[in-house]
C-alpha cells in the first residue's frame, strides 16, 4: 500500500539557492547570536601544562582582535570597520559580509591568567593558557581498598 505517491520535479537551480538562502538568513535572524557563534571554528586543546584555544579567522590583522578577561571569563571578540556608505560599490551579487564576533569561554580558577599569551599566524589566532602547578596532573596513582 502506498502512502505517498512522489514525482520527481523539475529542480531549478536559481530557485532553488534563492530558497536555501532565505532559509539560512531566517536561521541567522531567529538565533543571532548562534550563527555568530558558528562563523569562528574554535579548537580548545588540553595538555598537562596548558590549555590551548585555536580560532579560524583568515584574512585578517591581529590589530582587529580584541581579547579581554574579567572573572575568569575569557572573551575574543572581531568587529570590522563598515564600508562607507559614500564608498559603497553597485554589486549585482555580494556573498562577503563583514565577519564580526564574540566568543566568551569560562576559565578554570587552576589557570595562570597573568600569563595568557596570543599570536595570529596564518589565519588562526592561539590563545596559550597555562596551568598552574597545582592543576597539572601528578600522573597515574593506586590507591588499595582497605
Amino acid at each position: 500500500m502506498k502512502l505517498l505517491n512522489v514525482k520527481p520535479a523539475f529542480i531549478d537551480f536559481p530557485r532553488m539557492s534563492d530558497a536555501i538562502e532565505q532559509i539560512l538568513q531566517a536561521d541567522r535572524l531567529r538565533k543571532p547570536e548562534e550563527f555568530l557563534q558558528r562563523t569562528a571554528p574554535v579548537n580548545i586543546l588540553e595538555s598537562e601544562e596548558e590549555f590551548l584555544i585555536e580560532l579560524s579567522a583568515p584574512g585578517l590583522k591581529k590589530e582587529l582582535f580584541k581579547i579581554a578577561l574579567e572573572d575568569q571569563l575569557l572573551s575574543i571578540s572581531l568587529e570590522l570597520p563598515q564600508e562607507n556608505e559614500a564608498e559603497a560599490k553597485q554589486y549585482r551579487r555580494r556573498e562577503f559580509k563583514p565577519l564580526n564576533f564574540k566568543k566568551s569561554f569560562s576559565l578554570p580558577k587552576s589557570v595562570l591568567t597573568e600569563q595568557i599569551s596570543a599570536a595570529y599566524e596564518n589565519g588562526i589566532l592561539k590563545l596559550h593558557i597555562p596551568k598552574a602547578e597545582e592543576a597539572r596532573s601528578k600522573g597515574k596513582i593506586e590507591i588499595e581498598v582497605a
